[in-house]
């Protein structure tokens, strides 16, 4: 499979990835920032409008959630798929060099691309992520149980999709597909896999339990922060019928 195999192939930088990063980071900031004055307060003037039964039938069951301990284990799942992306690659590249199986110079030189190309589709992911929220402007579950009071905060029209989903998905992936172009041991590969459904429905379970997004906001972010990382990771190998 060609994708497999352009996948395998040893990432590359270019000149204009700081700039992707820089531009990605500063547009997902100011939307953030302006929140309060992009999202309108539907549900606080019109409270018919944010029914449950406004809700399709298979998102119905999020109402009512409210679950704090979900939430705070909701972060811990996101953080977790991070640290992973930003460890364990480097950790390898660190072996290697250890080992005697790769020269420091050129441990270090991966080290640095792997942390770059998780910073990358961390920053696509953050930016996308938030414009999606401020376009769409979907309520959270339990706004549709009070939604003349909750409605009025612009930061529950933020449920389409989950960042921490998306984070989770998208940090997990950008992790397996940079070892998968490191060569490693087959039982590292297969646990990097692994991690990719395991902390990515863990944590979209997590936000459906915590009331905070619909399972449609959840799946939409699996997908959505999965295809960020592999299109970074895509556009970062060389062609084929080009000799490393």
């Amino acid at each position: 499979m060609k994708l497999l195999r352009k996948l395998r192939l040893t990432p590359r930088l270019h000149k204009i990835d700081f700039i992707i990063i820089l531009i990605s980071t500063l547009v997902w900031g100011a939307a953030i920032y302006l929140r309060p004055s992009l999202i309108k307060t539907k549900c606080a003037s019109t409270p018919m409008e944010c029914t449950a039964e406004s809700v399709p039938k298979f998102d119905r069951a999020a109402i009512g959630f409210n679950n704090a301990t979900a939430d705070e284990y909701s972060y811990f799942t996101q953080n977790l798929s991070g640290i992973l992306a930003l460890s364990v690659p480097p950790a390898w590249a660190g072996a290697l060099a250890v080992f005697g199986k790769l020269m420091p110079a050129t441990a270090i030189a991966w080290a640095a691309t792997d942390l770059i190309l998780v910073a990358e589709t961390t920053a696509l992911n953050g930016m996308i992520g938030e414009l999606t929220k401020i376009t769409v402007q979907r309520p959270r579950p339990f706004v549709y149980v009070n939604p003349s009071n909750d409605g009025a905060n612009p930061s529950n029209y933020i449920s389409f999709y989950s960042g921490h989903t998306s984070y989770a998905a998208a940090s997990t992936t950008a992790m397996f597909l940079i070892l998968l172009s490191r060569n490693p041991p087959l039982i590292m590969l297969f646990a990097s896999a692994l991690a990719i459904p395991t902390l990515t429905i863990l944590t979209g379970m997590l936000r459906v339990m915590a009331g905070r997004h619909f399972l449609t906001d959840v799946t939409a972010a699996a997908i959505i922060g999965s295809l960020i990382a592999l299109a970074v990771a895509y556009f970062h190998r060389p062609p084929l019928d080009e000799k490393e």
